[in-house]
Parts: C-alpha cells; sequence; structure tokens
C-alpha cells in the first residue's frame, strides 16, 4: 500500500492485473486500475470502490466443443490450502470422485471413460495421502492424469467436464467447453462461477445434470448464458494502454 501510494503521489498510476477468480475480497487493494479475469469480478470490486477503476479485457463469444463420450473430471479439495481437507482430510475430494463416478455408471458408455486431472497440489501431500487418492480412483474406474496434462485441448475432446469450484471452469469456458460445477463445501456463493451449470453432489442429481447438457441446443444455450453472465476475459493485452 505504501509503494502505491508513492507511485501515485508521484503522478504515476499502480495497475493491479489480477491473477484469479475473485472470491470475495481477496484483492482489495487500492491501484489506479485493476485488470480483472472476468466482467463478473470487475462489476463486483467496482461496488467495493477500493481501486481507481476496474477493467476486463472480454474474449469473444466461444463457439461450443465437445467430444462424443467420456467425462473430463477436476479436482482440488485435497489441498494444503484448503479448510475442508485440514478439517475432514479426503472426504470432500473422495464425494466427488464417488458421486461422478456412480454418475457415469448411470449414464453408460457414452460417460466413459472417466479421466480425473487432479490440482497440481496433490504432489505436496502426504504419500501415504497420495497412495489413498491412487487407490481411489482404480477402485472407481477412474483414469488418472499425468500432471503436465494439457486439460484445454482433453475437455473438447470429452462429452462432459466436471469439477470442483475452480477458475480452471472460467479457462475452459473461454474455449468453448462448459463445465459442471460440484460444491461440497459451499464456496462458490456469488461468485462468477454461480453462472455455470451446477448440481447436489449425488449419483443422481449428477445424472440429470449431465443429461439436461446432452442435447447440443440445450448445451449451447446454457454456454452462451454463462459467457453473457461471466463474461470472462481474453489473454491479457499490455499494448492497449489498459483502458
Amino acid at each position: 500500500m505504501l509503494l502505491e501510494e508513492a507511485i501515485q503521489n508521484g503522478g504515476g498510476e499502480s495497475i493491479h492485473i489480477v491473477h484469479g477468480q475473485a472470491t470475495g475480497p481477496n484483492f482489495v487493494a487500492f491501484s489506479t486500475k485493476a485488470v480483472f479475469r472476468s466482467r463478473h469480478d470487475a462489476q463486483a470490486y467496482k461496488r467495493l470502490a477500493c481501486y481507481g477503476h476496474c477493467l476486463v479485457q472480454t474474449a469473444l463469444a466461444p463457439v461450443p466443443v465437445r467430444g462424443q463420450s467420456g467425462i473430463l473430471l477436476l479436482t482440488n479439495l485435497a489441498h494444503p490450502m484448503n479448510a475442508g481437507y485440514n478439517q475432514h482430510g479426503l472426504r470432500d475430494e473422495l464425494a466427488v470422485m464417488d458421486t461422478t463416478a456412480a454418475a457415469a455408471r448411470m449414464l453408460g458408455p457414452v460417460a466413459q471413460p472417466v479421466l480425473w486431472k487432479p490440482h497440481p497440489s496433490l504432489a505436496q501431500l502426504p504419500q501415504e495421502t497420495q497412495q489413498a487418492l491412487h487407490a481411489a480412483a482404480q477402485e472407481r474406474d477412474i483414469t488418472m492424469l499425468p500432471p503436465e496434462t494439457d486439460i484445454i485441448k482433453l475437455a473438447v475432446q470429452n462429452r462432459w467436464v466436471v469439477s470442483s469450484p475452480s477458475t480452471v471452469a472460467l479457462d475452459l469456458l473461454q474455449e468453448g467447453s462448459l463445465t459442471l460445477v460440484l460444491d461440497p463445501q459451499g464456496m462458490v456463493l456469488d461468485t462468477a462461477l454461480l453462472h455455470l451449470p451446477d448440481a447436489d453432489t449425488t449419483p443422481d442429481a449428477v445424472r440429470d445434470e449431465l443429461t439436461a447438457l446432452d442435447p447440443g441446443v440445450a448445451y449451447g444455450e446454457k454456454l452462451a448464458a454463462a459467457y453473457a453472465a461471466i463474461g470472462p476475459a481474453r489473454a491479457l493485452n499490455m499494448l492497449n494502454h489498459l483502458e
């Protein structure tokens, strides 16, 4: 704050390039400008009135893309900085895996295979915890993907994408992939992810929502509605003076 105040008092601008999704007032600062990852977040922070100007470089509307079969599952609840993990261990991560695997069995071959990309922080967890998750995936016929997997490219090859609350769902939206969000910890609240499809963390609810997303017209309409409500940002361009 003192550095930014000195810059501004000297006639300069301080610009905050926001690196992720707002989950509340987690980016509050006093920069001359702030460039957000979505129009949703820029509008929310404009109401907080801490930054001089709240900006977003909005991406072009995406074209819906998806594969013929399979589910790509993305999780981040087994994370050393996740309060639920620190309190309950693997409970919530396993709940998302259980629910998705069960829903896939209900949907049949069109939902196979279930490919799972956990958060890279998995490598920071105790070895026995990592082994437990590996075993859980095998028991549920879930294929674990290596950390270097390009999920942007892989998402368009799968019929559905399911994820715990994560900024990656907004990255995928920009590429034309619509994500079903499962939120056993109640973290979505009024964040941008509120505008993506969601379901209770139960097999029946996930099956029903994936089925509702299955028709091409419905998928495209829901993707367009999510894009309109969220306004995801494109890759940052520093050459347009951030205006």
